[in-house]
């Protein structure tokens, strides 16, 4: 589950409780049905992630971007 409560549901995942930092890939957003738009805001870059529901969008989560070109959020996981 991102930041703002937005669920998304990763098959195949190794994951460390010991890890400060997990990586993932559009590929999963996208398979989640997910829209994703960079846009740049005064300068800033950001990724976010879309719904496009009765033709309205609505931006879920907003990622910053890191120097590395990498964007960052916090992800919380959920036992199934």
């Amino acid at each position: 589950m991102f930041h703002r409560g937005t669920r998304f549901i990763i098959d195949n995942v190794l994951f460390s409780t010991k890890s400060r930092r997990n990586l993932q890939s559009f590929k999963n957003i996208h398979r989640n049905e997910y829209p994703i738009e960079i846009v740049n805001d005064n300068g800033i870059e950001y990724l976010h992630i879309v719904s496009n529901v009765y033709a309205k969008k609505q931006i879920l989560e907003k990622l910053h971007v890191l120097y590395s070109s990498l964007y960052y959020t916090s992800i919380s996981t959920i036992e199934m």
